[in-house]
């Protein structure tokens, strides 16, 4: 009984070490990785402020909605096509022409 205690005990503190080992490695691997989402964040407003820069602070139409949004100006244009086919929809669907 007395060994069964003791390998018992052994076999917890060498989970205990090897859990500390896993806990020390994951919290070097998320320092590294916030560090570089920090670099990538701090990259992309970097370009952001150039990219302003270079238009001088004006864009032509679309063009500021298309950073606003995440969208490229091909993906704009493609979403108002959307956005003009459903609306030209919307009054026939309304008036049963489903």
């Amino acid at each position: 009984m007395k060994k069964d205690v003791e390998n018992l005990q052994e076999d917890f503190a060498k989970l205990r070490r090897e859990f500390q080992s896993l806990e020390l490695e994951w919290t070097n691997a998320y320092e590294k990785l916030r560090q570089m989402m920090g670099r990538v964040a701090k990259r992309a407003e970097l370009l952001r402020r150039e990219t302003d820069a270079e238009d001088g602070g004006t864009t032509t139409d679309g063009q500021s909605d298309a950073r606003a949004s995440g969208l490229t100006a091909r993906q704009l244009e493609l979403n108002q096509r959307i956005l003009a086919r459903r609306n030209r929809l919307a009054p026939q669907r309304m008036n049963g022409g489903e």
